[in-house]
Protein backbone atom coordinates (compact mmCIF):
# COMPACT_ATOMS: atom_id res chain seq x y z
CA UNK A 1 0.00 0.00 0.00
CA UNK A 2 1.44 3.42 -0.94
CA UNK A 3 2.41 5.97 1.69
CA UNK A 4 -0.56 8.19 2.56
CA UNK A 5 1.25 11.30 1.30
CA UNK A 6 1.76 9.65 -2.11
CA UNK A 7 -1.92 8.82 -2.66
CA UNK A 8 -3.60 11.21 -5.11
CA UNK A 9 -6.26 13.16 -3.23
CA UNK A 10 -8.99 15.75 -3.74
CA UNK A 11 -10.30 18.23 -1.19
CA UNK A 12 -13.55 17.49 0.58
CA UNK A 13 -15.21 20.75 -0.45
CA UNK A 14 -14.87 19.71 -4.10
CA UNK A 15 -16.70 16.48 -3.29
CA UNK A 16 -19.28 18.33 -1.18
CA UNK A 17 -20.02 20.76 -4.00
CA UNK A 18 -20.63 17.75 -6.26
CA UNK A 19 -22.97 16.35 -3.61
CA UNK A 20 -24.89 19.65 -3.71
CA UNK A 21 -25.21 19.32 -7.49
CA UNK A 22 -26.40 15.72 -7.15
CA UNK A 23 -28.91 16.76 -4.48
CA UNK A 24 -30.19 19.61 -6.67
CA UNK A 25 -30.61 17.36 -9.72
CA UNK A 26 -31.69 14.02 -8.21
CA UNK A 27 -32.76 14.87 -4.67
CA UNK A 28 -31.93 13.23 -1.38
CA UNK A 29 -32.22 9.80 -2.98
CA UNK A 30 -29.46 10.60 -5.50
CA UNK A 31 -27.22 11.99 -2.79
CA UNK A 32 -27.78 9.00 -0.49
CA UNK A 33 -27.20 6.58 -3.37
CA UNK A 34 -23.77 7.98 -4.21
CA UNK A 35 -22.73 8.32 -0.56
CA UNK A 36 -23.66 4.67 -0.02
CA UNK A 37 -21.72 3.65 -3.14
CA UNK A 38 -18.69 5.60 -1.89
CA UNK A 39 -19.09 4.13 1.62
CA UNK A 40 -19.24 7.65 3.08
CA UNK A 41 -22.57 7.80 4.95
CA UNK A 42 -21.49 10.99 6.74
CA UNK A 43 -20.12 12.72 3.64
CA UNK A 44 -16.92 14.74 3.61
CA UNK A 45 -15.22 17.44 5.67
CA UNK A 46 -14.50 20.47 3.49
CA UNK A 47 -10.82 21.04 4.26
CA UNK A 48 -9.77 17.39 4.50
CA UNK A 49 -8.39 15.45 1.54
CA UNK A 50 -9.83 12.17 0.23
CA UNK A 51 -8.62 9.58 -2.28
CA UNK A 52 -8.95 10.72 -5.89
CA UNK A 53 -10.51 7.34 -6.63
CA UNK A 54 -13.64 8.49 -4.75
CA UNK A 55 -13.90 11.58 -6.97
CA UNK A 56 -13.43 9.40 -10.05
CA UNK A 57 -16.10 6.98 -8.82
CA UNK A 58 -18.54 9.84 -8.15
CA UNK A 59 -18.00 11.24 -11.66
CA UNK A 60 -18.34 7.80 -13.21
CA UNK A 61 -21.66 7.32 -11.37
CA UNK A 62 -22.92 10.69 -12.66
CA UNK A 63 -21.95 9.78 -16.24
CA UNK A 64 -23.34 6.23 -16.22
CA UNK A 65 -26.55 6.95 -14.32
CA UNK A 66 -27.37 10.40 -15.73
CA UNK A 67 -25.25 11.08 -18.83
CA UNK A 68 -21.99 12.70 -19.80
CA UNK A 69 -23.65 16.13 -20.17
CA UNK A 70 -23.98 16.23 -16.37
CA UNK A 71 -20.18 16.17 -16.00
CA UNK A 72 -20.07 19.40 -18.01
CA UNK A 73 -23.08 20.88 -16.18
CA UNK A 74 -21.67 19.80 -12.82
CA UNK A 75 -18.39 21.52 -13.65
CA UNK A 76 -20.29 24.75 -14.33
CA UNK A 77 -22.20 24.31 -11.06
CA UNK A 78 -18.97 23.83 -9.10
CA UNK A 79 -17.49 27.13 -10.27
CA UNK A 80 -20.68 28.99 -9.37
CA UNK A 81 -21.21 27.26 -6.01
CA UNK A 82 -17.77 26.59 -4.55
CA UNK A 83 -18.37 28.55 -1.36
CA UNK A 84 -16.64 31.92 -1.11
CA UNK A 85 -14.60 31.12 -4.22
CA UNK A 86 -17.76 30.87 -6.34
CA UNK A 87 -18.94 34.22 -5.01
CA UNK A 88 -15.52 35.77 -5.67
CA UNK A 89 -15.40 34.53 -9.29
CA UNK A 90 -18.48 36.60 -10.13
CA UNK A 91 -16.42 39.77 -9.74
CA UNK A 92 -13.32 38.72 -11.65
CA UNK A 93 -12.39 39.25 -15.24
CA UNK A 94 -11.58 36.07 -17.11
CA UNK A 95 -7.87 37.00 -17.04
CA UNK A 96 -7.86 37.32 -13.25
CA UNK A 97 -9.71 33.99 -13.04
CA UNK A 98 -7.10 32.37 -15.29
CA UNK A 99 -4.28 33.81 -13.14
CA UNK A 100 -5.77 31.99 -10.16
CA UNK A 101 -5.97 28.57 -11.83
CA UNK A 102 -2.46 27.27 -10.94
CA UNK A 103 -2.90 28.14 -7.25
CA UNK A 104 -6.48 26.85 -7.16
CA UNK A 105 -5.48 23.47 -8.62
CA UNK A 106 -2.88 23.09 -5.84
CA UNK A 107 -5.60 23.80 -3.28
CA UNK A 108 -8.14 21.37 -4.77
CA UNK A 109 -5.72 18.46 -5.36
CA UNK A 110 -2.60 17.26 -3.54
CA UNK A 111 -0.90 16.36 -6.84
CA UNK A 112 -0.34 17.69 -10.34
CA UNK A 113 -0.23 21.28 -11.47
CA UNK A 114 -1.61 23.70 -14.03
CA UNK A 115 -0.22 26.47 -16.16
CA UNK A 116 -1.86 29.17 -18.23
CA UNK A 117 -0.43 30.22 -21.58
CA UNK A 118 -1.74 33.48 -23.03
CA UNK A 119 -1.24 33.36 -26.79
CA UNK A 120 -3.12 36.62 -27.43
CA UNK A 121 -6.24 38.37 -26.09
CA UNK A 122 -8.54 35.86 -27.79
CA UNK A 123 -6.57 32.62 -27.39
CA UNK A 124 -5.58 31.26 -24.01
CA UNK A 125 -4.53 27.73 -23.09
CA UNK A 126 -4.80 26.01 -19.74
CA UNK A 127 -2.49 23.03 -19.39
CA UNK A 128 -3.28 20.51 -16.69
CA UNK A 129 -0.63 17.99 -15.64
CA UNK A 130 -1.59 14.71 -13.88
CA UNK A 131 -4.97 15.87 -12.53
CA UNK A 132 -7.06 14.55 -15.43
CA UNK A 133 -6.96 10.96 -14.19
CA UNK A 134 -10.02 9.99 -16.29
CA UNK A 135 -11.92 11.42 -19.28
CA UNK A 136 -14.66 12.31 -16.80
CA UNK A 137 -12.33 14.74 -15.01
CA UNK A 138 -11.54 16.36 -18.39
CA UNK A 139 -15.27 16.92 -19.04
CA UNK A 140 -15.65 18.55 -15.62
CA UNK A 141 -12.76 20.93 -16.33
CA UNK A 142 -14.33 22.03 -19.63
CA UNK A 143 -17.58 22.66 -17.74
CA UNK A 144 -15.80 24.57 -14.98
CA UNK A 145 -13.96 26.78 -17.47
CA UNK A 146 -17.18 27.38 -19.40
CA UNK A 147 -18.89 28.30 -16.14
CA UNK A 148 -16.11 30.81 -15.42
CA UNK A 149 -16.64 32.37 -18.86
CA UNK A 150 -20.34 32.72 -18.12
CA UNK A 151 -19.80 34.13 -14.64
CA UNK A 152 -17.34 36.74 -15.88
CA UNK A 153 -19.58 37.50 -18.89
CA UNK A 154 -16.72 36.69 -21.25
CA UNK A 155 -17.87 35.79 -24.76
CA UNK A 156 -16.07 32.78 -26.16
CA UNK A 157 -15.71 29.03 -25.97
CA UNK A 158 -13.56 26.57 -24.06
CA UNK A 159 -12.61 23.26 -25.66
CA UNK A 160 -10.27 20.44 -24.82
CA UNK A 161 -7.50 20.49 -27.44
CA UNK A 162 -5.10 17.89 -25.99
CA UNK A 163 -5.68 14.96 -23.66
CA UNK A 164 -3.41 12.60 -21.75
CA UNK A 165 -5.91 9.85 -22.55
CA UNK A 166 -5.08 10.34 -26.23
CA UNK A 167 -1.33 10.02 -25.59
CA UNK A 168 -0.47 13.68 -24.91
CA UNK A 169 1.82 14.76 -22.04
CA UNK A 170 -0.90 16.98 -20.53
CA UNK A 171 -4.50 17.98 -21.01
CA UNK A 172 -4.95 21.32 -22.69
CA UNK A 173 -8.07 23.46 -22.67
CA UNK A 174 -8.17 26.35 -25.11
CA UNK A 175 -10.23 29.52 -24.78
CA UNK A 176 -11.18 31.20 -28.02
CA UNK A 177 -12.71 34.63 -27.54
CA UNK A 178 -15.39 36.12 -29.72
Amino acid sequence: MPDDDKIKKVRGDTLNTWLKYIHKKWGVNGEQTILKKLKRPNGYKDKDFYPMTEYEELLQWVRIEHGEEHLFQGGKFIVANYGLLGWFFRFLSIKLFLDKIPKSMKEFFNFGHAEVVILDDNHIQIRIYEICTTHDVCKVIVGSCTGALEMTKTPGTMTETKCVHDGEDFCEFTFKGE
